[in-house]
């Protein structure tokens, strides 16, 4: 910004005349170039301040808080699809061909939401889906674990006495 009038510099630093924002020195060395080359108009200095005018801009959008919003708006959204689809066979890359993001930063968000990987947050929520089937119906143990996206029922018996504690049956029957 080209201080025009007093400003208060809270955030930031006056250089020559001109602000910058803490959260953008990201930019200062990008914006001293401009400055350089828009000093010195040599020969085809308007494509190099093109193209670094391109850069600057680019680097604001990737730090600015819209963009922010928008990708803490598609972890919900990322963990709102597991849960509503955790019954089908969820892997990073299906979820990354869902939300059209990099299978590695899909794990990296679960992550960090979480605390735990994809599959253990997976199975976390069938267990607890299957807890309530075993609660609130009669449904043989082999169709819970069936909707509860386990296709071996001996597997999911298995991971349950592993989660529980005790076996599905015991379970049922204790609760």
């Amino acid at each position: 910004i080209k201080k025009t009038e007093n400003i208060n510099v809270k955030g930031g630093f006056l250089e020559e005349g001109y602000y910058i924002e803490k959260q953008a020195f990201y930019l200062q060395n990008n914006l001293e170039t401009m400055l350089t080359e828009y000093k010195r108009m040599e020969f085809l200095f308007e494509p190099q301040l093109s193209s670094l005018l391109k850069v600057c801009l680019n680097d604001i959008y990737r730090h600015s808080s819209y963009n922010q919003l928008n990708r803490l708006k598609g972890r919900t959204d990322i963990l709102t699809f597991i849960s509503e689809h955790f019954c089908e066979e969820i892997t990073n890359l299906s979820v990354a061909n869902e939300f059209h993001y990099h299978p590695n930063y899909i794990s990296q968000l679960i992550k960090e939401q979480t605390g735990i990987s994809l599959h253990q947050y997976l199975l976390r929520l069938r267990m607890l889906k299957a807890a309530d089937l075993l609660l609130s119906c009669n449904f043989p143990i082999s169709e819970i674990a069936i909707q509860c996206g386990f296709n071996d029922p001996s597997y999911f018996t298995q991971y349950f006495k592993k989660f529980f504690g005790c076996s599905p049956k015991t379970f049922r029957n204790e609760k």
